[in-house]
């Protein structure tokens, strides 16, 4: 009895992830069995026909990987009838087969099996449940913050007017929104959340902003690639009669290109 006990220490302390099958080449001892003394020796071709079994190469033995596996990690208890599949590990040889398709469908080993394999794919973890709704909840919102960007890149390029005339709901900016919702449910339910959508003027104003930084720190690299450049700037008044200044600058590239690009509009200080 204590042998047995120490043999199931042994057993549930060295369970790895998945259970050990010897290699291909591998020369499995063998052992005399009955009267007549014919010796036998497990087989390969065992672990492909039963996964489960794990082999202990030091005690030439194999286990129930599912079932021990149920006991260290799931607190199964042990059963008496298949304590060599979980205690002393089993070396009968020479009822082997026998051996193993009455242990795979005992209850034992189902038990182990919904345990081990079916419940947790039922039932994930609530940890992993919540960690994999945060980073699907991350990239929904990484999306729609794209689509926003890209809503902004488009008014700003064409020259169109993001707000509405009082009512913002008409506005080019949510309309052309909710037209790509058509293609992509996340965007509704993005317009409709209460707060955190960034759509309100301001944070179309910063990443307008942020836009224009991008062109100009484009338009200065291409200006640090040539050697020579002109910088071109006329006033101009408005309709509320302020003077401001247009500035513009204009090269030729290396394939004898021109370029010329705006660079920003200023109130003057009168």
């Amino acid at each position: 009895m204590a042998m047995s006990k120490l043999k199931l220490t042994a057993a549930l302390a060295d369970v790895p992830v998945k259970p050990a099958h010897p290699p291909p080449i591998f020369v499995f001892p063998k052992w005399d069995f009955g009267k007549k003394v014919v010796q036998r020796s497990s087989q390969a071709d065992w672990f492909t026909a039963w996964p489960w079994l794990h082999y202990r190469s030091t005690d030439d033995v194999v286990f129930c990987h599912v079932c021990i596996t149920a006991m260290k990690h799931k607190g199964m208890k042990q059963s008496r009838g298949d304590s060599s599949f979980t205690n002393v590990g089993f070396k009968n040889w020479k009822d082997a087969t026998i051996s193993f398709r009455d242990h795979q469908s005992s209850v034992t080993h189902k038990t182990a099996l919904q345990l081990v394999v079916d419940i947790p794919v039922l039932y994930p973890d609530v940890g992993e449940m919540i960690s994999t709704g945060h980073a699907k909840e991350k990239r929904d919102s990484r999306q729609c913050l794209l689509k926003i960007l890209s809503n902004v890149a488009f008014l700003a390029r064409q020259g169109l007017a993001f707000r509405g005339d009082g009512d913002e709901s008409n506005s080019n900016f949510l309309q052309l929104l909710k037209l790509r919702g058509l293609d992509d449910p996340r965007i509704p339910e993005w317009i409709a959340k209460k707060a955190n959508k960034y759509t309100s003027h301001d944070i179309q104003d910063e990443l307008l902003k942020v836009m224009a930084i991008t062109v100009l720190r484009k338009i200065f690299t291409d200006l640090a690639a040539v050697r020579y450049f002109c910088i071109m700037c006329d006033e101009c008044t408005d309709a509320a009669n302020r003077e401001k200044l247009v500035v513009c600058v204009r090269w030729v590239d290396s394939y004898l290109e021109a370029h010329e690009e705006f660079i920003g509009l200023y109130l003057l200080e009168t």
